[in-house]
């Protein structure tokens, strides 16, 4: 079997006032190797996974620099199966993200 890595990226631009809710899905099992995100101000924005994927809500980076989080255990989802990326554009109540958000999920198939 073959290995092959799949990069999920969404950019949304302006300053968000609402969460921002993507779903993905693979027509082959995969893992989810981390997901992570940055915003170009500095925000209290938290990224989670959820479906057949879990990463706890995890703060994004800020001025452009990429923050990831990585899954606490491996979790195989299996083909076609939806994972939901949640973003909470100000975390608890924070700072929104602004001027561009960038959220990045990286998986790894064995086929």
């Amino acid at each position: 079997m073959r290995e092959r890595q799949v990069v999920f990226n969404w950019d949304v631009q302006g300053t968000l006032a609402a969460d921002l809710t993507r779903t993905f899905s693979l027509p082959e099992p995969f893992i989810v190797t981390h997901a992570g995100g940055t915003a170009a101000n500095d925000s209290s924005a938290t990224l989670a996974l959820s479906g057949g994927a879990t990463i706890a809500a995890a703060a994004i980076g800020d001025s452009g620099a990429f923050l990831f989080a990585e899954p606490t255990s491996e979790q195989h989802v299996a083909a076609l199966t939806v994972v939901t990326a949640t973003l909470d554009y100000d975390g608890a109540s924070g700072t929104a993200a602004a001027g561009g958000v960038e959220i990045i999920v990286v998986c790894q198939t064995a086929s």
